[in-house]
Order: structure tokens, then sequence, then C-alpha cells
């Protein structure tokens, strides 16, 4: 067992680091995918109009509040040299709008090495601990996915959300709680699993 978990932190490190490589790519002049431009204008807009009303309706909303929040605690704590004013953020998004690209970028490649940790846990409770360290490892290393969270996009976001989707679909499944759709855990350690079900792990 404390293999499997040595093994599965190993692979987590991978995930993160291919992930965050190059995370400065076009920073502070150029972004790295020509989408990046409209979120992140959409995102400084919360700060400039001091609304939450998008602008930018390419892409779901959820992920522009989750970095206009990141933007928010980095004036907060003083990163980048900001004071935690609304007057900063303003003045920010003339000087340095990249940021909120990098911010995005880093909450991307967070989210997918987060979403390997659940494909793990699915792959060992469908079939075993070695499948799950195998489906994690493949996908610490996935082009599509290494891919989507370098990019400042809402993608890797909603492929978390996606991937928890299942893992949770497939635990309502065996354990035919109803509490798993908001997410319970209790219920599902206390019902007898169904045949081909395994516990978590």
């Amino acid at each position: 067992m404390r293999i499997v978990y040595i093994a599965l932190a190993g692979i987590l490190a991978v995930a993160f680091g291919v992930r965050v490589w190059g995370l400065q790519q076009g920073y502070p002049d150029l972004y790295g995918h020509v989408d990046e431009v409209g979120v992140a204008a959409s995102i400084w807009n919360f700060f400039r109009s001091g609304t939450l009303r998008p602008t930018e309706f390419t892409y779901p909303d959820l992920y522009s509040y989750l970095v206009a929040a990141l933007v928010w605690l980095s004036a907060l704590f003083g990163a980048g040299e900001l004071d935690d004013t609304g007057d900063a953020l303003i003045q920010l998004s003339f000087a340095d709008p990249g940021w909120v690209v990098l911010l995005g970028r880093l909450l991307s490649a967070v989210a997918s090495t987060l979403a390997a940790v659940v494909v793990y846990r699915l792959g060992s409770q469908i079939f075993s601990r070695r499948c799950g360290i195998v489906a994690a490892a493949f996908f610490a290393v996935s082009w599509t996915a290494t891919q989507q969270a370098h990019r400042g996009l809402p993608d890797s976001v909603m492929a978390l959300f996606a991937t928890l989707c299942i893992y949770y679909s497939w635990k309502l499944y065996c354990s035919g709680a109803w509490r798993h759709y908001a997410l319970d855990e209790i219920q599902w350690r206390f019902r007898q699993p169904r045949p081909g079900c395994r516990t978590p792990v």
C-alpha cells in the first residue's frame, strides 16, 4: 500500500511539473493562445466595471470567477507588488494584463494535476490499485491534458469537473446513496457495495 502512494506522489509530481513547465510563455508581451486575450479581458472587466457581469461568452463563466478570486488574493497578499485595493487592480489591468493569464494557467495546471488523482481513484475502485496507477501515469503525460493545462482557459477546470462527475456517478451506482449527488463520502463507506464495485482507496 505504501509503495502505491509513493508511486502516486511521483506521478503527481511529474504531472504538475510538465504542466507548469513554460508557464510564462509569451509573458508579459504576448499570450500563448489567442483565446486567452478575450478571457483575460473579461476577468479584468470585473474589476474595471465593479461588477461580476461577464463580457466574454465563448467560455463558461465559472473559470473567470475563479481566476478573478485568485487575482484578488494575489493583491491581498501583495504578490506582484500590489496593494489590496480595487484601484491597484484596475491599474494593474492596464500595466500588466498578462498577470491574469499567468494565474489562469496556474489554476489550469493545478486542476489538471488534481484530475490525475481522480483518475487514480476511479481506476483503483473499478479494477485495481495497479490499474489506477497506470491510468494516472498515462493521464499525467497525456498530450491533450498537458496542452490544455498550459493555457489560461477553462478546459482543464472543466475536465476536472467532468472527471469528478464520472467518479461520483460510479460511487452512486455502487452505493445507491442519493447523497452522492452532493459528493457525500459517509454512506459510501457504510453501505454494502454492489457486485463489481470496490471500496474506496
